[in-house]
């Protein structure tokens, strides 16, 4: 069964919200060594932010956002896109 997970912060003053959806609990017949990881979507203040994750370096990255650099959570991709992509627009 697939288990929806949200967390919500604030940070520099932008709202982020991370949602994965992903295996509550893994399924008999899965490989306990690799699980793959949940399904992610992350949103600063209302905008979608396409993320996609590597296997190879276990590392997400903001493919429409920052696709050059990699980051180990998505915490640190949305502080980043937040901080380096988005705050530098035009208001």
């Amino acid at each position: 069964m697939d288990a929806e997970t949200t967390q919500e912060l604030v940070h520099n003053g932008r709202r982020i919200v991370i949602t994965t959806l992903g295996e509550a609990r893994p399924s008999p017949g899965a490989r306990a060594a690799s699980p793959a990881p949940a399904t992610p979507k992350v949103t600063i203040d209302g905008e979608s932010i396409p993320v996609q994750y590597d296997p190879g370096t276990k590392q997400y990255i903001a493919t429409s956002h920052s696709p050059y650099l990699s980051h180990d959570t998505l915490i640190d991709l949305a502080k980043h896109v937040a901080d380096h992509v988005i705050a530098k627009r035009s208001p």
